[in-house]
Order: structure tokens, then sequence, then C-alpha cells
């Protein structure tokens, strides 16, 4: 399977296995769709390894708990590149429980 020049979207791209996920696939020459919410460093920093690594990469901050905005997400993605090819679903949430 040819994966050079497909575009993907990673949500929760910018820290852990998400980052590791763009970072690899960058290295194949996938168009990074680097998404976060909170993260904006980590992000950056991210995309700035990309970069580095000469791989394409675009930032979009979007709460993927919110149709609008992954909705926003997927024209700022389509206006950008064109098209979508891979999506990635990373983004997790963790609530502390007490016992």
């Amino acid at each position: 399977m040819i994966i050079e020049n497909k575009v993907a979207i990673i949500t929760g791209g910018g820290t852990g296995i998400g980052k590791h996920t763009c970072l690899k696939l960058a290295e194949h020459g996938v168009k990074i769709v680097l998404n976060y919410l909170n993260s904006e460093m980590d992000a950056l920093d991210t995309y700035d390894e990309i970069k580095k690594l000469g791989g394409d990469a675009f930032l979009v901050r979007a709460d993927v708990s919110k149709d609008q905005e992954v909705r926003e997400m997927i024209q700022k993605v389509v206006a950008y590149y064109g098209n979508i090819h891979f999506l990635i679903n990373n983004a997790s949430i963790t609530k502390q429980i007490e016992l």
C-alpha cells in the first residue's frame, strides 16, 4: 500500500501514542493533520519534529467531543489539503474517580 502524499488526521497528536504515530507516518511521507485540544506547546513541538524530518504538517485545534468543532476541522483540512485519506482516533479524556 502506498501511503506517501496521503493525508492523515491524528487526534491527540501532540503527545504520547498520537505524537509517535504522527512522526512515524511523516517518516513515510504522509501529510499530517495534527489535532490537539489543550496541549498547544506539545503540538507545536511535534509539528517542529515533523518539519525537521522533512514532513508536511498542519495543526488544528478542535475538541473532538463536539460535533461542530469536528465539522470545522474537516472543512479546514479539506480546504488546506483537498482530501482526507486516514483518520486515527487517538484523543482521549481521563476523569478522576474517587473510591
